[in-house]
């Protein structure tokens, strides 16, 4: 029940405003449980806050995934900074290594171009590995 005097409503954890409508910050996902903590990566975050409704937090340069904790698709070496761009694989069916930006055949794959499956692997996609 809501003050009759200052209308503030009793919030669940981690939730604000009058009517208990908003997450505070650092938090998202308002649910009947409350909000949850954002969980932004101190490396790879601009902050750590995140989107109240997604929960995306801000990335840095070349980041991604939710909570900014890994380097995007042709970008290596998460730093304070960011992560780095690759530089372009000249050789067919090579990827730039995630962790060392080097140009490298995708997860199980072999061969000049890295088109074929290492034994035990299977469903070859290339840019992908098997």
């Amino acid at each position: 029940m809501c003050d009759i005097v200052s209308g503030q409503c009793p919030c669940k954890l981690h939730v604000i405003g009058r009517a208990c409508d908003y997450c505070q910050d650092g938090f998202w996902g308002l649910s009947n449980q409350g909000c949850q903590q954002c969980h932004c990566d101190p490396v790879g975050s601009n902050n750590g806050s995140c989107n109240p409704r997604t929960g995306q937090c801000p990335c840095k340069k070349g980041v991604g995934g939710q909570r900014c904790d890994i380097c995007l698709p042709g970008h290596y070496g998460l730093t304070t900074s960011g992560c780095s761009k690759c530089d372009v694989c000249v050789k067919t069916g090579h990827i730039c290594d995630p962790d060392t930006g080097r140009c490298v055949c995708p997860p199980h794959t072999l061969g000049p171009t890295c088109s074929l499956c290492q034994p035990n692997s299977w469903g070859f996609e290339p840019g992908k590995g098997c």
